[in-house]
């Protein structure tokens, strides 16, 4: 199977092939359920449902992304939402409610897939918002108000309590427990300076997670924002209704991880870049500020537009302004050290879904972080190799795959991380259609440089030659 890119087309998926966009919700479902098998930890079914997922992605990108039809929609969108139903399995607080939970699944089941069933309209609207506030009640009956024991949801209240008090936020220690070690390991604040501002309402209403519920409606806004740019927009309920039925949303906003404010920055960025390009910088410099991470979520998009060389820098130039004051408070070396140097530190975690853990489980093979990198580099490699995609859909499908690879040998992944690709895929079928301007050109394409080389005999064109400046993608 060749990588290099295909002839693309706008036509939607049909007779014998199976379209891109196709695709991408198969490996979409793939990725739900095995995160569902143990909400991120591993097992050998997630690990090969994850892997899976990957390669689906990477075949989405290989057929290109032509919107599926109707069937596709209803079929992903109720596997989607059934695999809320393995909530309970998890045990914690996932195991109270039971009944409240499956009913409750059920009837965003129904209403999403009875949603992606119809046109565009009124009564598919008032379905989605159905959905919504399902999923909205799923949430609620498995929290425990103002408390959940994980690391993270105390270190968030921690530093947005010392914030709204006047003190620094990096001032607070907190204990976590890291399986290679029998005692408690001291930390600060791990996350960056913005955080504590995003969670400061949920805070003032008594629980941090209530501002991850907001980043993820700031989310679905944004995926249908995106998807009624291109010219699918008739598709951009289903979408929203497929976005809903995640079974991702109830863990990530339960269990109040931070990524999640990654997310609706950066699908926020791509929404508005058309439209409102300085909310769109700030809402990646808001995504930039979170994790150093989040540049990794834009890497394709910087090799191939240059405009979006210049929103990434921007962003960047606003957090580091931003973080400087608490930098200058903290310690510009233990700031360093809290938000970058305590997460390079941190050993292999025996437990992740990754390619690293089960090699040290299996046969106690230590894998390098030496090999994480050269996966980075071959991943990006292969995508410019493959060529300037025509789609704004396509930037973001190639980044789920870059991200997929990475935290696959990583030091540790799990439920959290792997949502950041659940989102792109998310957003690649919304920006399925999204064309990227011709001109807007960062670097060459690979396919070019064969035009360099002497040819000794004439070859005969495959195709009609077509104009570049009249061409609707780039």
């Amino acid at each position: 199977m060749s990588l290099r890119a295909p002839t693309r087309s706008g036509g939607r998926g049909r007779g014998g092939s199976v379209s891109g966009a196709a695709l991408s919700c198969l490996s979409l479902a793939a990725l739900g359920v095995g995160l569902m098998q143990a909400i991120g930890y591993l097992t050998d079914t997630a690990l090969l449902l994850v892997i899976l997922s990957l390669v689906l992605a990477v075949l989405a990108l290989r057929s290109g992304l032509r919107m599926p039809g109707r069937g596709w929609w209803v079929a992903t969108t109720v596997i989607a939402g059934l695999t809320n139903l393995l909530y309970p399995q998890l045990g914690g607080p996932f195991a109270y409610h039971v009944g409240g939970q499956i009913a409750l699944t059920l009837a965003l089941t129904a209403m999403a897939g009875a949603a992606c069933a119809l046109r565009s309209g009124r009564a598919a609207t008032v379905l989605v918002a159905g959905a919504g506030l399902c999923l909205l009640a799923l949430m609620a009956v498995t929290s425990t108000w103002g408390l959940v024991r994980i690391d993270v949801f105390t270190a968030v209240t921690g530093a947005t309590r010392a914030l709204l008090h006047g003190a620094n936020p990096y001032s607070p220690v907190f204990n976590m427990r890291l399986p290679q070690y029998p005692w408690w390991v001291h930390a600060h604040f791990v996350y960056g300076p913005i955080v504590p501002f995003l969670s400061a309402l949920g805070w003032l209403v008594g629980d941090v997670r209530v501002s991850c519920a907001a980043a993820l409606a700031v989310t679905f806004l944004g995926l249908w924002l995106l998807a009624r740019q291109g010219g699918h927009r008739l598709d951009a309920h289903r979408i929203v209704a497929l976005a809903i039925a995640s079974p991702l949303n109830v863990g990530m906003v339960t269990r109040g991880w931070v990524e999640i404010y990654i997310v609706a920055g950066v699908v926020l960025w791509l929404a508005l870049r058309g439209s409102r390009r300085r909310l769109a910088t700030v809402s990646l410099g808001v995504a930039m500020l979170v994790s150093p991470l989040t540049l990794l979520m834009v890497l394709p998009g910087f090799i191939w537009s240059r405009r979006a060389r210049r929103e990434v820098a921007a962003a960047v130039i606003g957090a580091v302004v931003f973080a400087i004051p608490f930098a200058l408070i903290t310690g510009v070396g233990a700031f360093l050290s809290d938000i970058v140097g305590f997460q390079l530190s941190m050993p292999m975690w025996p437990t992740a879904l990754t390619v690293t853990a089960f090699a040290w489980q299996s046969w106690h093979l230590a894998l390098s972080s030496l090999v994480t990198g050269a996966v980075v580099l071959i991943a990006v490699a292969v995508i410019a190799w493959r060529g300037r995609p025509a789609q704004l859909g396509e930037v973001a499908v190639q980044t789920a795959v870059l991200l997929l690879a990475t935290f696959l040998f990583a030091k540790w992944a799990f439920f959290n991380e792997y949502f950041m690709v659940s989102a792109l895929l998310l957003a690649g079928l919304a920006g399925a259609e999204v064309a990227l301007p011709v001109a807007d050109v960062a670097l060459p394409d690979p396919r070019n440089l064969r035009r360099l080389a002497p040819r000794a005999t004439p070859r005969v064109s495959a195709g009609p030659v077509v104009d570049a400046t009249s061409a609707p993608f780039g």
